[in-house]
This record gives structure tokens, C-alpha cells and sequence, in this order.
């Protein structure tokens, strides 16, 4: 007979551990990361006990009476909710498997790839290829070892690409539903509020709307178990008798609190995606026929290749009929400079070195540039007279307002000048050109254009 004991583990406990356990699954990012934290919690979450003032026999207490609005309306969101969290869950999981594992490859690849490394594996396989007796010389093993380390790079990049523009539409789905169920619940703690039935008919029309991450991971042959294999399966709850109810509950109360105008757009964008489904899907295969693994956006990025006519062809062709961006230009998007507004804070004069400086501007001139070229041109306007507008109106006079916004908290000594600004302009402009770029510099006479 098997020997049984009891241990008891100090100071947590075997779900603990276990929620441990699956946290390092995950990279580093994605694990620290709250909306994982609720997602991989989130059973935990429904099974809080009440806290409250009526914690204690609160179902026999006259008190209860107040308090049941609040529980139902949790239940009936939770019953919205509960459907999509297991596609989230699986997907959070691959997500971050397919990152560690790729970022783990490509570390190897880049270390394998330094000169050393390269030099010691290369003797290695000569010795084992004189034991084959098929020998190969050192220049050969060393450059065919070199250029396996190249390609491996490149592939390893690409995956790790799309596995953070996985990443970052899963935060994007699962942060809208963590934001209107907080905001369900907030409303229903209050006995005399209302507007709980605003966020719950928002929370049932975005569950109605299938997972554009679901859709994405499929296209790249990612395959769930049967309850998850369809897009609509893994995020339609219409059907569901909780569902219903909720329906049923929103409609039946009372009709002062029933002014739905502002949901006109939801219902709007909900009737357009679902007619633009079909032509999305179609597009999106289209695209990844045509494209595979290699991304056509990569001799575009930040500070490489200037933006040319068939650059903006691109991102038309991966701009999809529902306005969403394709995984190749949404992975693209990604390594451009952030977009300029005249509130992003500039540091003063001399805080950072003219190099620095230099270095970030050509940087942010360039995608700023490439983040604008959707923009319509106007008519008999030359490429040309395109690209310089979009420098003159997106870049140059959002940084003259980012050095007149500096100057308001500077000192004296730290002032930034308009002769300042029009040197950075033509530093700016002339290394641009280097790239391809036909710019030229304009003078400007003041800061903050009127």
C-alpha cells in the first residue's frame, strides 16, 4: 500500500503554484501583463466571496433585497463573458509559447552567428564530414554555416513579428471587455444608477462581433479544439439563454433609461462588419498566398528606404475593406516612429546632444512621412509636392510646436530658436534626400505657425 502523507505548503497554495507554473509558460511581457493576469484569473474571479456589508447569511436577510440587482447583472455579463474567455486563454498561450520559443531560436542564431562561434562550428563539421567520408573544406562549411545562421535569423524575426502583432490585437479584444465589464459592475454596485444597461448592451454587441485575432491565428494554421474552430463559435454568444435574458431585461426595464441613440454606431459598425466579413476573409487569404511568411513593407522600414509610389500601392492592397490593417502592415506600422501631436513633450535646449537629436528627427521625419501617405493627394499635385506637404504638415510644424511647448517651462539658456529649428529642418531634409526622398527645406519664421 502506497505510502500517503499530508504536507502543508507554506505560504501558498497548490492553485498558487500552479498559477505560477503557467506564468512561466509565458515571456516576461506577456505574463506582468494585467490583462493576462484577469484572463488567467479570471475563474478565480467568479468565485470570490462576498465581502460586502451583507456577507454574512445575506440571502436570508431582508437587506438582500437591495442587493440582488447587482449580483444578477454581474451573472448575466459574466454569462456574456464566460464563452470567450477559453479562446482568449488558449490563444494568450500560444502566443506567448510561439514568442519564447522563437525568441530562444533566434538568440541562438544570433550568438551561433558571431565570428567565434561560426569558426568553432565550421571545424565541426569538417571532422564530421571527413568520418562521413564527404569532406568539405573550412571556407565552405564556414559560409554555408553562415548563411543557414542568416536565413534562420530572418525566419525567426519574421515569426517573432507577427507573434507580437498577435500579442498586441489580443490586448486590444480582451482590454474592451475587461473595460465594459468594470464598468457593468461599477454601475450595478450603485442602487440608484442606471447606466449599467448602457455598457451591457455594448458588452452583448461586441460578443456578437467575431475575433479578428480568431480569424488571423486560423489563416496562419493555428488549430483549436472543436468548440473553438470557428470565429463565430469562439465569439457569438446570440442563442445563449443568458443571453436572452439580458436581451429581455434591457428591453422590459424601464423605458426612461432606454435612450439607445448612442449605441446607433455600435449597431452600425456591427451590420457593416458583418456584410464585409466575406470580402475580408477573401482578401486576407488573398494576401497571405501572395505573401507567405516574407513581409514586402521590410526595405520600408523607419529610416531605410524612402516612401515611393509603390509604397503607398501596398498599403492601399493591405488596407482591408473593414479598415483594419493586415498582419504584414499592422507588423510594419509597428516599427515606424510614433505620430506627432503638438503636446508630446520635447526636452529643452542642451538636455540632449544636437546628435541625438538629429538622429531621433530623421527617424520620426521618415515614418511620420510613411504613417501619411493614405492621404488623398490634391489634384495635379506631382508626387513630389505630396511628399513635401506631408513633411511641411505633419512633421515641421508639429515640432515647432513641440519647441515652443519646451521653451514655456525652460530656462533662459534653454530656449529653443527659430533658427534652431530651421537648421534641425535642413539636417533633416538633406539626409532624408540621402534615402531617396526629393524634400526640400523650408524656412520658417516662427515656432508656432498662426
Amino acid at each position: 500500500m502506497p505510502d500517503v502523507g499530508r504536507h502543508n505548503l507554506k505560504h501558498q497554495s497548490v492553485g498558487e503554484i500552479f498559477a505560477r507554473a503557467k506564468e512561466a509558460l509565458l515571456p516576461k511581457e506577456l505574463a506582468a501583463s494585467d490583462l493576462a493576469q484577469w484572463v488567467m484569473s479570471y475563474d478565480d474571479l467568479l468565485r470570490q466571496p462576498d465581502k460586502g456589508e451583507y456577507a454574512t447569511d445575506r440571502h436570508d436577510s431582508k437587506e438582500y433585497f437591495g442587493e440582488w440587482r447587482r449580483e444578477f447583472m454581474e451573472y448575466l455579463a459574466q454569462g456574456i463573458l464566460q464563452p470567450r474567455i477559453p479562446f482568449y486563454f488558449a490563444s494568450l498561450f500560444h502566443i506567448g509559447r510561439l514568442w519564447k520559443v522563437t525568441q530562444n531560436a533566434l538568440d541562438d542564431c544570433l550568438t551561433l552567428e558571431s565570428p567565434d562561434y561560426l569558426l568553432a562550428s565550421a571545424q565541426n563539421l569538417v571532422e564530421e564530414s571527413r568520418r562521413q567520408k564527404s569532406p568539405v573544406n573550412d571556407a565552405e562549411a564556414y559560409q554555408t554555416l553562415k548563411e543557414i545562421c542568416s536565413l534562420g535569423i530572418q525566419r525567426h524575426q519574421t515569426i517573432l513579428s507577427l507573434a507580437r502583432s498577435w500579442w498586441q490585437m489580443w490586448q486590444s479584444e480582451v482590454g474592451e471587455y475587461r473595460r465594459i465589464f468594470n464598468e457593468i459592475r461599477e454601475y450595478a454596485g450603485d442602487k440608484n444608477d442606471q447606466q449599467w444597461r448602457q455598457p451591457m448592451m455594448r458588452l452583448m454587441l461586441l460578443a456578437s462581433k467575431s475575433s479578428t485575432l480568431h480569424v488571423m491565428m486560423i489563416r496562419h494554421g493555428v488549430v483549436f479544439k472543436t468548440e473553438l474552430a470557428s470565429p463565430q463559435q469562439a465569439t457569438s454568444p446570440f442563442g445563449q439563454p443568458l443571453v436572452l435574458m439580458a436581451a429581455f431585461t434591457l428591453v422590459m426595464s424601464d423605458v426612461r433609461y432606454m435612450d439607445v441613440r448612442h449605441l446607433e454606431h455600435f449597431f452600425y459598425d456591427l451590420i457593416r462588419e458583418e456584410r464585409m466579413a466575406p470580402y475580408v476573409q477573401q482578401i486576407v487569404e488573398a494576401l497571405s498566398k501572395k505573401y507567405g511568411d516574407s513581409n514586402p513593407f521590410v526595405e520600408y522600414s523607419a529610416g531605410q528606404k524612402a516612401a515611393d509610389e509603390r509604397l503607398q500601392r501596398l498599403i492601399k492592397e493591405h488596407t482591408l475593406p473593414n479598415g483594419a490593417s493586415s498582419i504584414w502592415l499592422n507588423e510594419w506600422e509597428e516599427g515606424l516612429s510614433e505620430t506627432l501631436y503638438t503636446s508630446l513633450e520635447f526636452p529643452p535646449k542642451g538636455m540632449k546632444s544636437y546628435e541625438e537629436i538629429l538622429d531621433w528627427a530623421i527617424i520620426s521625419a521618415d515614418s511620420v512621412i510613411k504613417r501619411n501617405l493614405a492621404k488623398r493627394r490634391q489634384p495635379v499635385e506631382s508626387w513630389k509636392d505630396f511628399l513635401q506637404r506631408i513633411f511641411q504638415e505633419e512633421w515641421v510644424s508639429y515640432v515647432g510646436y513641440m519647441l515652443s511647448n519646451a521653451n514655456k517651462k525652460a530656462d533662459l539658456s534653454q530656449i529653443w530658436t527659430v533658427e534652431d529649428l530651421n537648421k534641425l529642418i535642413t539636417e533633416v531634409a538633406i539626409r532624408l534626400n540621402q534615402l531617396g526622398y526629393p524634400l526640400i527645406a523650408p524656412i520658417v519664421t516662427e515656432l508656432r505657425p498662426k
